[in-house]
């Protein structure tokens, strides 16, 4: 069974609680088209999610044996929290972004980068890093 809220549960729901100003949503004729979060110190956001978020989920989201299913691949995940990437010292900000279709190839992407990464450089921050599936060629070529 595919539980589809533990998406938001692992990707936009921390952030949203733990440092609500890097959070942005786009709409577009009053519907959500896409979002921009993430957090000015990877290490501190890994420490407190840890602790403050996915500790009382993984009460509700008992650890899978196998990982055979996308729900159970993302409780996987869960288990094992975010994981702060080597060799980032310089870029201690992470963020996450997604636009539906309809807020693609407009230029709304980069503004939200723009937004995000302005915010951190006002907070004193320099550096962001994010992951990138290399399966997902469209945002490879857009980063």
């Amino acid at each position: 069974m595919v539980d589809e809220r533990i998406l938001g549960h692992f990707y936009a729901a921390p952030y949203v609680h733990f440092e609500p100003d890097l959070c942005w949503i786009l709409v577009r004729e009053a519907v959500p088209v896409g979002y921009i979060l993430g957090t000015s110190d990877s290490n501190a956001f890994a420490e407190w999610a840890d602790t403050n978020w996915w500790g009382p989920l993984r009460l509700n989201y008992p650890g899978a044996g196998k990982n055979d299913t996308w729900t159970q691949q993302m409780i996987g995940l869960m288990h094992q929290g975010y994981q702060v990437p080597h060799g980032i010292e310089d870029y201690s900000a992470h963020l996450h972004i997604d636009l539906l279709p309809i807020g693609q190839k407009r230029g709304w992407g980069k503004g939200l980068i723009d937004v995000f990464c302005n915010r951190l450089r006002q907070m004193g921050i320099n550096g962001v890093h994010l992951d990138v599936s290399r399966r997902n060629l469209n945002a490879i070529g857009f980063y």
